[in-house]
């Protein structure tokens, strides 16, 4: 992450922590993002305006998800090319209970990529919460 904070891979499962820097946990997480290769983001990150916050590798072509907060009124640049996955939701538990986030999905080819952060260009709201990445090989 370009903002230095710690980012680490990890395996999405339910009750599981999903930030860095945040005791918080995945609740309600669909069968299809079980299992998934994902990346363990900084919640202090949330606020981040960068273009490129996040840089990553693929060695095959992917799917790529994007688990973005449900208090979005419009997403960031680099997210509205990504499909809504209407079906799926997941619920991140945190002190004031459960937050609710909305999956997006991109398939992308082998090589190396960057996304923005949740709020870069674009983006309105009120997300006070971190985006969450999970990658599904095609």
């Amino acid at each position: 992450a370009t903002s230095r904070r710690v980012y680490e891979p990890t395996i999405l499962r339910a009750r599981t922590q999903c930030y860095t820097d945040r005791d918080y946990k995945l609740i309600n997480l669909p069968l299809e993002l079980s299992g998934l290769h994902a990346l363990r983001s900084a919640d202090l990150d949330y606020d981040s305006e960068a273009d490129k916050l996040l840089r990553f590798a693929l060695k095959r072509a992917s799917r790529v998800y994007i688990i973005y907060q449900a208090k979005a009124q419009r997403l960031p640049f680099w997210l509205q090319g990504f499909k809504h996955e209407a079906t799926l939701q997941v619920e991140i538990e945190t002190p004031g209970g459960l937050s609710p986030f909305l999956v997006y999905s991109r398939d992308f080819p082998e090589g190396s990529f960057a996304i923005g952060g949740a709020h870069a260009k674009g983006y309105a709201g009120i997300v006070f919460l971190n985006y969450l990445m999970a990658v599904k090989p095609l």
